[in-house]
């Protein structure tokens, strides 16, 4: 059992909003920006657990301190976007 099971989605959001607001923000703009998305969009992708994160949801990791991977994973996704990578 990893460290990221120990909050749920739910009071990972929570600890996010309260301790980590600016790289949450940070990330949800991001990640609109990407995607083209609404913010409502955007903030389920955040709460939902994603196979390409190892299981885990964007929040939870930022609330156990793991923003640097996400960092990478959404800079990843930047690239492709922008023609610079391919997945």
């Amino acid at each position: 059992m990893n460290d990221f099971t120990v909050m749920n989605d739910e009071t990972a959001f929570t600890v996010c909003q309260k301790e980590h607001r600016d790289d949450y923000d940070e990330f949800l703009r991001r990640v609109q920006s990407i995607m083209a998305w609404t913010p409502r969009q955007a903030t389920e992708w955040m709460t939902t657990q994603n196979p390409l994160l190892g299981g885990v949801s964007p929040v939870n990791m930022i609330a156990h301190g793991r923003a640097s991977r996400l960092d990478m994973f959404i800079t990843e996704a930047e690239a492709v976007v922008a023609g610079v990578r391919e997945w």
